[in-house]
């Protein structure tokens, strides 16, 4: 068996094993016998609060417990990371929503218990890591700052692109990039990560291999800080992690390889994750088809022009999109046929947008990056809405399991049936 064919066979079987360990995967709750009481709880709060819709949700872990409780609160509460708060209302067991087990989606995030509305106080500041506060502090810092030197929504559109937090955009604006494919773009990703590291990685010969390293790692912190640790970041640290170890030990770096080991990690400490993380899932998948789908796409348009590095986009984001769609759609019940074009016109502005953005922060020359980089941040806002308003830009559909098995049955069979005909096998074997 060639060395490709036995990593898809691994990955493959790894995923099913996988998944029957997270059908099988039960943690019983500590907060059980406090369910549909009224509670007294003292603890941390373990994450940076999130404000939406006139709500304020924040986690906390109670002292001398692992998991942790869903706290809701009117906005306007001065609330932090690292905060010791006391809490006292109703403890409720999370139930499902129709269909979905909304308990076990929060499992796989540690949550096992809700209070809706409690009684809060603050008893004190700065309880939490040093290091994740610095790095709130840091992410806060350039958020205001994006907001001070753009209008409102290209500042919001910023904030997604950095961060995946789409808090600060508005709901039509949110809708377009959902319905035309786009969604990555706005979503957590390590891919975001990655493009910042390379970024660094350039400035090797001006700052030297220790100093490329330490910003390296700072900013790998900071980002899955700012990310709040999503299972896709945390994907992009390890893998580049093992890049760096493999150049130190002059070894070569084999992607399939580093893939397998990053998911068994993540799996291990939280087999939920393949069940119930859709950013982890799509992370994964992504990648996969970029993978396997990039050799056969680069023959099938080889006679396309290379010209701004369009051919590169169009190729990877089909690869991507051939095998994420089917997730997608069987997850949000829709696929947009306009994606191929809308991401040919915004993702070659993305890694330039987010290395420009970082500069908007700086005192002085903010503004000057800012007033550069308000066009390309409002015309991927334009092409968001452009492609949202065409007829059949989003067509809704709800696969079942056994069609969307149907459906990567099918791709796996058509992408071997193409390696056989192109016969040009040595293509596919330059997977790293």
């Amino acid at each position: 068996m060639r060395r490709s064919n036995f990593f898809i066979a691994g990955l493959a079987g790894f995923a099913l094993l996988a998944y029957i360990r997270a059908a099988r995967f039960r943690i019983s709750s500590e907060f059980t016998p406090l369910y549909g009481t009224k509670a007294a709880v003292r603890g941390l709060i373990t994450a940076d609060p999130e404000a939406k819709n006139g709500r304020m949700n924040f986690t906390v872990r109670p002292e001398g417990l692992r998991q942790e409780i869903l706290i809701t609160v009117f906005s306007g509460r001065d609330l932090r990371y690292g905060d010791s708060v006391y809490i006292q209302g109703k403890l409720a067991a999370p139930k499902p929503f129709g269909d979905f087990d909304y308990p076990d989606y929060l499992a796989a995030k540690n949550i096992y218990g809700e209070m809706f509305l409690p009684d809060v106080f603050v008893l004190k500041r700065g309880q939490g890591s040093w290091l994740v506060a610095q790095s709130l502090k840091l992410k806060h810092y350039l958020f205001a700052r994006f907001l001070a030197v753009l209008p409102a929504q290209p500042a919001a559109l910023l904030i997604a692109l950095i961060s995946g937090d789409k808090n600060y955009l508005t709901a039509d604006n949110t809708a377009a990039f959902n319905n035309t494919g786009l969604a990555h773009l706005i979503a957590v990703s390590g891919y975001k990560l990655t493009l910042v590291l390379i970024a660094l990685d350039s400035a090797l010969p001006y700052l030297g291999r220790k100093k490329v390293l330490v910003l390296s790692a700072g900013f790998s912190i900071f980002y899955a800080v700012m990310a709040d640790f999503a299972p896709a970041v945390l994907r992009a640290c390890i893998m580049s992690g093992l890049f760096v170890l493999a150049k130190a030990l002059g070894r070569k770096y084999a992607i399939l390889p580093a893939l397998l080991v990053t998911a068994a990690l993540l799996l291990w400490f939280n087999p939920l994750l393949i069940k119930y993380d859709l950013g982890f899932i799509l992370s994964f998948s992504g990648i996969l088809g970029i993978i396997f789908f990039a050799p056969v796409f680069q023959i099938i348009l080889r006679k396309l022009p290379k010209k701004f590095g369009l051919k590169e986009v169009l190729i990877s984001s089909l690869a991507a999109q051939l095998a994420t769609t089917p997730l997608m759609l069987y997850f949000f019940h829709q696929f947009s046929l306009a994606a191929p074009l809308a991401n040919i016109l915004t993702v070659p502005l993305l890694g330039p947008g987010i290395i420009a953005g970082y500069f908007c922060a700086f005192p002085g020359l903010g503004r000057l990056i800012a007033w550069m980089l308000g066009p390309v941040l409002a015309w991927m806002l334009g092409v968001a809405h452009f492609f949202d308003q065409l007829p059949l830009a989003a067509i809704n559909a709800r696969p079942s399991n056994l069609i969307l098995l149907g459906i990567y049955g099918a791709e796996i069979a058509g992408y071997w049936l193409l390696r056989h005909l192109l016969k040009k096998r040595g293509v596919f074997d330059k997977l790293n």
